[in-house]
């Protein structure tokens, strides 16, 4: 019957957008393998393609990703990176580096001295200033070595003034390590691109 022929034509075109959508997501997925490739030229193209599917949380990753995380958007894991700070006020690690035996030295002390507390800080850029960040600091990491940024104290602490700034130490390629969550991130919201081929109900798809 006419309306058979119409429904098995239907399931055709769904299988057929199924198989452009996984194709399209391997395809990313490959290139996301890549190191040398460009994570923000990645996100875009991940981007299209969750439009083209109805993917809504893949929309926001890559959105987010690659405008920067807004103050109201609650900051997902991978853009964390675990330091440490001094716990009092003006305080710096490195009159003390050269006698701790180097960063591994360096990091067992300002965990267990009770000098220093942990501080999670947050990389809220958007991805493309996160790259070009990596590129420089795996140019320039020293063998051994820990990686500072300079925060306010008052975002630390709320009773220590604004203008006092504070040195948070943390491992030598932060911005590296978040490149490498977001990748991770990014291939698994594709992979079920890949994995849901084909399996899109006839009676619900446009």
């Amino acid at each position: 019957t006419k309306s058979l022929v119409e429904y098995k034509a239907r399931l055709g075109r769904i299988a057929q957008q199924g198989e452009e959508a996984s194709s399209s997501a391997a395809h990313i997925m490959a290139r996301l393998t890549d190191p040398s490739s460009s994570l923000s030229e990645c996100a875009i193209a991940a981007l299209g393609l969750a439009r083209e599917t109805g993917d809504i949380e893949l929309e926001e990753l890559c959105r987010n990703e690659l405008l920067g995380y807004a103050d109201d958007v609650d900051l997902p894991r991978r853009r964390w990176v675990v330091g440490y700070t001094t716990s009092t006020a003006g305080g710096q690690l490195h009159p003390l580096a050269g006698a701790l035996g180097g960063a591994s030295g360096i990091w067992n002390h300002m965990v267990t001295s009770g000098d220093f507390v942990d501080q999670r800080v947050a990389f809220e850029q958007p991805i493309a200033q996160i790259e070009i960040a990596a590129v420089r600091e795996l140019r320039e990491a020293k063998p051994d070595a820990l990686a500072t940024i300079t925060l306010p104290g008052s975002s630390l602490y709320a009773d220590w003034p604004k203008e006092l700034q504070v040195t948070c130490y943390m491992e030598s390629t932060p911005h590296h390590r978040i490149l490498e969550s977001v990748r991770s991130d990014l291939a698994g919201s594709l992979s079920r691109i890949v994995a849901s081929a084909g399996t899109q109900d006839p009676a619900t798809s446009g």
